[in-house]
């Protein structure tokens, strides 16, 4: 790889780690200490994805039903 290559490769890797720490995080606020953040450190992408579903599921939910959202 050329150096240009490299450098980008490793900018593509960085938002891809920032974007993981954001969804993992999110994850534990939502969760309200159910998942602590060792555990989501410990979830594979396809369990992150499965909890973000959720997390979407229910603030569509309780948008729809006028149930507070804290």
């Amino acid at each position: 790889m050329s150096l240009p290559e490299i450098i980008q490769y490793t900018d593509r890797l960085e938002k891809e780690a920032k974007a993981l720490i954001k969804d993992i995080l999110r994850i534990t606020w939502h969760m309200r200490g159910a998942v602590d953040l060792n555990e989501a450190y410990m979830m594979d992408s396809e369990q992150i994805d499965v909890m973000n579903d959720i997390i979407r599921e229910n603030f569509e939910f309780t948008k729809e039903t006028k149930i507070p959202f804290i």
